[in-house]
């Protein structure tokens, strides 16, 4: 995959492909006045979690999405790192197109993916299961197998380009690369995806999983064995165990 080519403004670093249209539009020079976006573009998406918020404007026929990070800013130069890194690995993420730094906030924008979410496409057809566990097998075991542990890895991270038959995962922040005790970090990418299949396939999430992990094993080539899957799950009640206090915690 070829490297994406970067313009540099002051403190923004803009994708090369994106320059024109969005300055033609002035989206470029609203943004740095601080305006309000969606007082002159169309807002598609909103959401805010933590220090972050996720805007998402129509700027003509490019659909963007900005990641707003109010605090954390080493977490969010680090997911734009990571995604151009993952290009440059040949694993396939967000398109960068944006990464612009003010004293209040560090904003990362990328193009909306033309693919689909995985689990849509499996809600949709569920005789597409099969193929699009087995994608999402394959791309997770070369990732494991190059030494990248993704540290936030669950189903809705997962999207599938049709036309050009790709595979993208998003929300690279937390990857890690080569890091010690690489095993740990391996068993909590699996478990946050086997909790993922408890949340969204639910009553058959188990025959899921199996169908899942034969293919990750299939492509991962050395066998997981009882007791690491055991770690697994007991990864999993963990992960339950957190969210649930987290849930509780946003009751009151």
């Amino acid at each position: 995959m070829s490297a994406f080519e970067f313009l540099k403004r002051e403190n923004l670093l803009i994708n090369k492909d994106f320059y024109a249209i969005l300055e033609e539009t002035s989206f470029l020079k609203k943004l740095k006045e601080g305006k309000e976006l969606g007082d002159f573009f169309k807002e598609i998406f909103s959401r805010k979690k933590n220090y972050r918020k996720v805007k998402g404007y129509r700027v003509g026929d490019l659909e963007i999405y900005l990641k707003f990070y109010l605090e954390n800013f080493k977490e969010a130069k680090q997911e734009w790192q990571n995604i151009l890194w993952f290009w440059e690995r040949g694993f396939p993420t967000s398109i960068p197109i944006l990464l612009y730094e003010t004293n209040q906030a560090v904003i990362l924008g990328t193009k909306k993916f033309s693919g689909r979410l995985c689990l849509d496409i499996i809600k949709e057809k569920p005789q597409a299961k099969e193929i699009q566990l087995s994608k999402i097998a394959e791309f997770l075991a070369k990732l494991h197998k190059a030494g990248l542990f993704h540290q936030d890895c669950y189903l809705n991270h997962f999207y599938f380009e049709e036309e050009n038959q790709t595979l993208y995962v998003i929300d690279v922040a937390r990857v890690l690369n080569q890091p010690k005790f690489s095993f740990y970090y391996h068993l909590k990418d699996l478990a946050q995806l086997t909790y993922s299949f408890k949340e969204y396939f639910e009553e058959t999430w188990q025959e899921d999983w199996k169908l899942f992990f034969n293919f990750y094993e299939k492509f991962w080539g050395r066998p997981w064995g009882f007791f690491k899957k055991w770690l697994i799950f007991l990864k999993v009640k963990e992960i339950e165990r957190r969210t649930e206090r987290r849930k509780r915690r946003l009751a009151f």
